[in-house]
């Protein structure tokens, strides 16, 4: 007998998951928006409600004694659905609703980034006040991302790009579109996040999810723009491919082991802060020349990415999801192909769609049937996306002609992107994301070359000796050698034996936070830090105020701050020499250990002995500086 499963849903999406049931003999019981024919084809009951009601979805799934739930989309996700069916002794496919904010409020998923220190963070800040987003909008300088905080159906978020129809032509439109979305409360929230806008090439990574396994699927690339091209408004997604060996033409594999650890790192993040994850989690990457950055996290399969990744599934889906509610996920197996979507959409989509219009299209087992409705006999289109058209296939040339051929065939009212998994599409996204790596390889090695021309300016005996001494006597001091994160604090990177005291923490595993702006960037390029922040006005203030760059952090999470010589204040102001110096910066540092050196040497100071901020002694070049401890 098969396992009575509810799924929640009415879309494509939910169309190939009630067809991933099926295949494993599951009982399905369709809980939909709107009534989707290819679901209830499937189905053993079905019933329309809203996708919001909680109460009415468990009291459905208790009526007909599901074993098992699986939720599509976002918004029953955000309403808490899968709260209540766990409440009514229903394992469920999907997160609950704290956990689920991962998607349903992007400040939310900015924040763990940054408290849990994950790989892929950007520049961003949230803002409750138009002003406030115009002046950072104004300070940033650099095209940006405006985005309403809530669930939006992947139609506002906005970009700067000008000559991109539907799209911010400037930073002016950039700070309208903020005020906005702030004073219309779009998404539900007077808020608006602000981003910087990154450049390469954008991808998916999607992983089932027991609440400690993180296991990978395919990585599929979307194509969110209206038009052939890359141009027009933002959709849901136009459509999407995979390629074989689950990797995209432009990706490499150490990109996506990136991205999976990422993935590894949210989970864990989640797990620490009391937050069981059960269920799929989406990643949305830009992959840039320096790897992947975060650009979203979805808390459920992605429309149209499900289409691609659950037709290359061999493992019984029915299983997969038992494993995930039982915590017991262990690999999943796909098919080695490549997969091409292409979505057939309303004229007028999205802005202005046409609705009510019959579309005609075969009852095939790789078309999929979205904002359809049926009434007699006919499909008529509800005005969103219509129908996703799948084509598999070894290489992605021939899934793509498949696709395309289920496409044409579709007659009405209807228009679709062409280009969507063509070889001339993806050969451009390759040569971008070759000439982003190439540029990055130039940087450093412009970098390495004023290193060692700035090494050929020491004096021969300054040009070991400097770094080693200071090298050597770092290594002694026990805070160095007890610490896991240390704060360098200093004003220039390229200074020599600054760098190597550097490179030394970050060969000895240590997590190394550089305040400075230009000793962040020759760290980060030239020893590939993953973690680093630039200290933000009213966090502690930065060093060069480069709102790009700015990252907020907390220098008591570090367990060592090292000074290495003559450095400013946390306004940027220049601090002297001698007492004066320290009494106007050991204030501001607040970890376990401070490390204070003047050139090469260093001395190691517990804050506990010293009062007022003031030490006793400190070492340097020219000798001992007493201070009065007061």
């Amino acid at each position: 007998m098969g396992m009575n499963t509810l799924l929640v849903g009415s879309g494509a999406r939910e169309h190939a998951l009630a067809r991933s049931l099926a295949a494993s003999g599951a009982k399905i019981l369709a809980y939909m928006g709107n009534r989707n024919p290819g679901i209830a084809k499937l189905s053993v009951d079905s019933t329309v409600g809203s996708l919001a009601d909680a109460p009415a979805i468990a009291a459905y799934a208790q009526r007909h004694r599901a074993e098992m739930a699986v939720i599509g989309p976002e918004l029953p996700l955000e309403k808490g659905v899968a709260d209540a069916l766990w409440a009514a002794g229903i394992p469920c496919i999907g997160p609950r609703r704290l956990a689920a904010r991962i998607e349903t409020d992007k400040s939310f998923a900015r924040q763990l980034l940054e408290q849990h220190k994950i790989d892929g963070r950007l520049a961003h800040q949230v803002f409750a006040d138009a002003q406030a987003a115009a002046d950072f909008i104004d300070a940033f300088g650099k095209p940006v991302v405006v985005k309403p905080l809530g669930l939006t159906g992947g139609k506002g978020v906005k970009i700067v790009a000008p000559g991109i129809a539907g799209q911010l032509k400037d930073l002016e439109a950039a700070k309208r579109y903020a005020r906005d979305v702030i004073e219309k409360a779009v998404s539900g929230q007077g808020k608006v996040l602000v981003e910087e806008k990154l450049d390469g090439q954008e991808f998916t990574l999607q992983a089932f999810v027991d609440g400690r396994h993180v296991v990978p699927m395919p990585a599929v690339q979307d194509h969110k723009f209206a038009f052939e091209n890359d141009s027009g408004p933002f959709t849901g997604g136009m459509g999407s491919y995979t390629g074989p060996g689950h990797l995209l033409p432009f990706l490499t594999e150490a990109e996506y082991a990136h991205a999976v650890a990422i993935l590894e790192q949210v989970v864990a993040a989640l797990a620490e802060d009391g937050l069981e994850y059960k269920g799929i989690l989406y990643g949305g990457f830009m992959l840039t020349g320096t790897g992947p950055k975060v650009l979203e996290f979805n808390a459920r399969f992605g429309d149209p990415e499900a289409m691609n990744v659950l037709a290359l599934l061999e493992t019984d889906f029915l299983e997969i999801c038992q494993a995930i509610t039982g915590g017991s996920l262990k690999a999943v197996r796909f098919r080695n192909a490549a997969t091409v979507c292409k979505y057939v959409v309303p004229e007028g989509y999205p802005d202005s769609p046409t609705k009510g219009q019959e579309v005609v299209a075969k009852d095939d087992q790789n078309t999929y049937l979205a904002a359809i409705d049926q009434l007699d006999g006919k499909l008529i289109m509800a005005g969103s996306r219509a129908v996703a058209c799948l084509g598999v296939g070894q290489e992605i040339a021939a899934a793509e002609r498949l696709a395309e051929q289920l496409a044409t065939g579709i007659k009405g009212k209807v228009y679709h992107r062409r280009d969507i998994g063509t070889t001339r599409l993806i050969q451009q996204r390759v040569q971008h994301m070759d000439k982003l790596r190439a540029a990055v390889r130039e940087r450093k090695a412009v970098l390495r070359k004023q290193i060692a021309a700035q090494l050929e300016q020491l004096p021969e005996g300054d040009r070991s000796g400097k770094s080693a001494a200071a090298c050597a006597h770092l290594q002694r001091l026990p805070g160095y050698r007890n610490a896991k994160s240390i704060l360098f604090y200093v004003s220039a990177g390229t200074e020599v034996h600054t760098h190597d005291l550097i490179m030394q923490a970050v060969k000895a595993g240590k997590q190394v936070v550089v305040p400075s702006v230009n000793a962040q960037q020759q760290v980060l390029e030239l020893a590939e830090i993953k973690s680093f922040w630039e200290l933000a006005p009213g966090n502690y203030g930065i060093l060069e105020p480069k709102p790009e760059y700015r990252r907020p952090f907390d220098p008591g999470r570090a367990e060592l701050a090292i000074i290495p010589g003559l450095a400013f204040d946390w306004n940027g102001n220049r601090l002297g020499r001698g007492k004066g110096y320290f009494d106007r910066l050991l204030p501001q540092l607040h970890c376990p250990k401070i490390a204070l050196a003047y050139a090469a040497q260093l001395v190691e100071v517990v804050p506990a002995t010293f009062r007022d901020a003031r030490v006793d002694k400190i070492v340097t070049e020219s000798g001992v500086i007493e201070c009065n401890s007061g």
